[in-house]
């Protein structure tokens, strides 16, 4: 391939430039050189020089930034290309994998969405049921929502039936039966799993603690709506090992308010900052400050109730527990983040960068789960 003049030149910046983020490192100029091989629209080079540079600088938020951005747009052309397979020669096989695509980038609802499409079209391919039932375990047992558990457990039952030898899906019903304390029920699955995979210690284990408790058929509805309302499950969710916790997240220690204030330190050097309230369930309110004269209506009562309609309209809207947004309006910018047990709310001057006072707080979260000093996960949507 001929060069031309102008791709000499540039060719040979980005050399200088590589030149120099290796003999003198810094994440600027890392940064500098995978944003120009984005611009030159190398991409598998840019992933490769950002995990070069995460290498010398890993927990560095721009360049993991970057990195993410370019493993999205590298997800997003595939989604392209299975979108036009499927388009040519429907498969349920290309939609599972569509569907899985969606869930690596996040978009659950998106990933639903296909399977749902499959569903319609091959009505007795476990595929779709499997992809649903695996989406809404995942979120019962971060939310313990109980219309969560019921679609988890249809769409998994139902991968089953058509496919009685997929140990995923049995395996993903024993847990949540197991921990719902609907022992005859997760049972059969455990015993079949046993039988396909004798050398399985995790099933053997599971078999032998859910055998001996006592069999219980309550109304499985009723078992689902009374975790939602006491936000604990019977008994732990399985992974191998025995829990000393009542659900997925329980295990780890109660909130630490001295960490947490700490952690809330760089919120409050946010130079458009005009309000905070930060609260955990257990706890009740941490950090509390206001701009008497900013906000004047009382930014703690109304942050608490954007976050309570937030949650309740996040639900009602099937879409899991609220985890982040924001709001703009005369006031200015409202940043909100939630998880199981704590909540986060900014109020912020109308000219305030949103995604640097995101990164601000995924810092605040990092600093407390990266602690392992309270319960929950930070949301991501």
């Amino acid at each position: 391939m001929k060069l031309l003049p102008r791709d000499i030149v540039n060719h040979m910046k980005l050399y200088r430039l590589r030149r120099q983020a290796r003999k003198h490192p810094s994440p600027g100029v890392w940064a500098l050189l995978i944003e120009r091989y984005l611009s030159t629209g190398d991409a598998p080079q840019a992933l490769a020089i950002a995990e070069e540079g995460l290498s010398d600088f890993p927990t560095n938020d721009r360049l993991q930034a970057l990195r993410r951005l370019i493993q999205k747009e590298k997800i997003r052309e595939r989604v392209k290309e299975l979108r036009q397979s499927i388009r040519r020669r429907p498969d349920p096989y290309l939609y599972a994998r569509l569907a899985d695509v969606f869930r690596q980038l996040g978009e659950l609802n998106k990933a639903e969405s296909i399977a749902d499409e499959c569903k319609v079209r091959f009505p007795t391919d476990e595929n779709p049921y499997l992809v649903i039932g695996e989406i809404r375990a995942d979120r019962y047992k971060k939310q313990l929502m109980a219309r969560d558990g019921q679609l988890a457990i249809e769409n998994l039952e139902r991968a089953v039936s058509l496919n009685p030898e997929n140990f995923k899906g049995r395996m993903q019903l024993a847990e949540i039966y197991a921990a719902l304390g609907a022992n005859s029920r997760a049972l059969p699955h455990l015993l079949h799993l046993a039988e396909a995979t004798p050398e399985d210690e995790r099933i053997r284990n599971l078999i032998s603690e859910v055998g001996s408790r006592p069999v219980e058929e309550g109304d499985l509805t009723g078992l689902l709506r009374s975790t939602e309302r006491k936000r604990e499950t019977p008994y732990p969710f399985y992974d191998g090992e025995r829990r000393q916790g009542r659900n997925a997240e329980a295990n780890e220690p109660e909130t630490d308010r001295a960490l947490v204030h700490r952690a809330t330190m760089p919120l409050l050097g946010i130079r458009e900052i005009r309000g905070l309230y930060v609260a955990a369930d257990d706890l009740g309110m941490i950090e509390v400050r206001e701009d008497p004269e900013l906000c004047a209506n009382g930014f703690l009562g109304v942050a608490m109730k954007i976050l309570k309609a937030a949650e309740t309209s996040s639900r009602k809207m099937d879409m899991g527990g609220f985890a982040k947004g924001s709001l703009e309006g005369s006031f200015g910018r409202i940043v909100l983040r939630r998880t199981k047990r704590l909540e986060v709310a900014l109020l912020l001057d109308r000219g305030a960068s949103v995604d640097a006072v995101s990164r601000e707080v995924d810092a605040f979260f990092d600093k407390i789960y990266g602690s392992n000093r309270i319960a929950g996960r930070a949301g991501r949507s």
